[in-house]
């Protein structure tokens, strides 16, 4: 996520701001300080001649070298002529002198944070000790922990701060997006409002805007936001994307199928845009318009397994039973399974289609673990993808570690599929049907199972449990696509670029 703005300083810095302005600083560490002196030299510092003022700060450390004020003065002036190391050793030498010295550690904490001391949050946490509603310190200690990305203390210290952040958009970047990552999204849309009215025209903002009221299941609010960014004539993919969803949840689905063919049009190598507009036609059991939109697609991904497979659900409503095996077998040989990722070298082999480097680290590897359930499934599932026919020793060697992989794993449901189509390849249906059967029991979220129970039931000749079984295929690619789209396609954009924190 990105942030393309500057991060504004606090006026003058913490000492000026906050501390030369303060009473505090010009009450008497003892009776004997030069208090028209000091006076004198606060007023040097507010009109700006840090020259003028770091002279007379000296002359009062030279007079009363064991004055704190006096040193924090110093290093207020060096401060303002730009001498910061010089300026924190005054700082803490006033600290030496009197430990609790609030003004001399507000300076402190002000450059040790712009310096990116590690320092600075014990200092600012000593601050919240002796005056617990400085919100500056609140800020700070927010932006600091928003570099870790430890959310709920940053949100614990921005709802202490928001006064002093209500006109920092980089703060209120930082707080809008822990509010999300901790869920607290209806304390998050107010945060975005204000950054939408002090940076109207920054479309980040009205983009983060929409979503939340996406998210809070406010979609025509969502709509009304996110209008400006899709109506002119080089709209945003993600506002496009964003407004189909706000558009289709709020029953407008001719819009959001507008919405989504810009989409595909502004971005035609994003494949999200394919699924997202095939998803909406099988919502609406329009499945030769979703075949029609995965064709086009492929035509500009060829090698989209993603669209393969999603073409093999719509072929399979339309009963075009021959076109979505075909489809899935190719989705196959495009991606391997998800199990494959627990396997290191050998899903990255397979990834790279290098199966006869595969199948020579596999083996490799069950010399040493000959039983190894998932190395004797991946070993199977290799050799059925190189094309082992029955008969031949790679189809044999495939069948016995598939069953050494079940035997060993009993309730391993992706070994059980690739039994059954091994099965389904040497004809034997019966088995296959049952291997599959298994598998969904196991797993009734088994696509690669419901296509090879239809492939064998086909097979079989019996075809009456095939229109439920597509209907589940689709039940299932619609809960995977959402769960997807939940998980990943729906963000709050520019935070990657606001670590550096809003005080700098």
């Amino acid at each position: 996520m990105r942030l393309n703005r500057s991060l504004p300083k606090l006026a003058r810095g913490w000492l000026v701001g906050l501390v030369i302005l303060c009473p505090r600083l010009a009450q008497p560490a003892s009776a004997q300080a030069p208090i028209s002196t000091i006076g004198s030299t606060i007023e040097a510092l507010r009109a700006h001649e840090y020259p003028k003022a770091l002279e007379m700060a000296q002359a009062l450390v030279q007079a009363q070298p064991r004055d704190p004020r006096a040193w924090t003065l110093k290093g207020a002036a060096l401060s303002g002529l730009g001498q910061m190391e010089e300026a924190l050793r005054a700082y803490h030498r006033a600290l030496e002198l009197q430990p609790d010295y609030l003004a001399a550690l507000e300076g402190a904490a002000q450059l040790e944070y712009q310096a990116g001391s590690p320092q600075a949050k014990e200092s600012l946490e000593r601050i919240l000790r002796f005056d617990p509603a400085n919100e500056t310190a609140h800020s700070m200690l927010a932006s600091l922990a928003f570099k870790q990305m430890q959310c709920a203390t940053v949100v614990w210290h921005y709802e202490r701060a928001q006064s002093a952040i209500a006109k920092n958009p980089a703060a209120l970047m930082q707080f809008g997006v822990c509010l999300v990552n901790t869920r607290k999204l209806e304390d998050a849309r107010p945060v975005f409002e204000r950054l939408v009215a002090l940076q109207p025209d920054d479309w980040h903002n009205r983009y983060n805007l929409g979503l939340i009221q996406y998210l809070t299941q406010q979609y025509a609010a969502s709509i009304q936001t996110l209008q400006p960014l899709v109506n002119g004539t080089a709209p945003e993919e993600e506002a496009l994307n964003l407004i189909a969803a706000a558009y289709e949840a709020n029953h407008e689905t001719p819009s959001a199928a507008a919405a989504l063919r810009r989409a595909t049009a502004i971005a035609p190598h994003d494949v999200r845009n394919y699924l997202d507009l095939a998803t909406l036609c099988m919502d609406h059991l329009s499945f030769q318009v979703g075949v029609d939109i995965v064709t086009a697609g492929l035509k500009v991904l060829p090698d989209s397994p993603e669209l393969y497979t999603e073409r093999a659900v719509l072929y399979a409503q339309l009963m075009k039973y021959d076109e979505a095996e075909a489809d899935f077998e190719t989705a196959n040989q495009l991606q391997p399974q998800q199990a494959f990722a627990t396997v290191g070298l050998g899903i990255a082999l397979l990834e790279r289609n290098d199966t006869q480097r595969s199948l020579e680290v596999i083996r490799a590897r069950l010399k040493g673990s000959p039983d190894e359930p998932t190395l004797n499934y991946l070993l199977a599932e290799v050799l059925a993808r190189r094309g082992a026919a029955p008969g031949t020793p790679e189809f044999q060697e495939a069948e016995a570690a598939a069953r050494r992989a079940v035997k060993a794993r009993p309730a391993f449901a992706p070994a059980h599929d690739v039994l059954s189509r091994l099965y389904l390849r040497a004809g034997d249906g019966a088995r296959s049907i049952a291997e599959s059967r298994l598998a969904l029991r196991l797993d009734p979220t088994d696509r690669t199972a419901v296509y090879y129970l239809m492939s064998a039931l086909r097979a079989s000749g019996n075809k009456s449990e095939l229109p439920s079984l597509a209907a589940r295929l689709r039940d299932l690619a619609a809960a995977e696509n959402k769960n997807e789209a939940e998980r990943n396609r729906f963000h709050i954009v520019e935070a990657e670029r606001i670590a550096a924190g809003p005080f700098r």
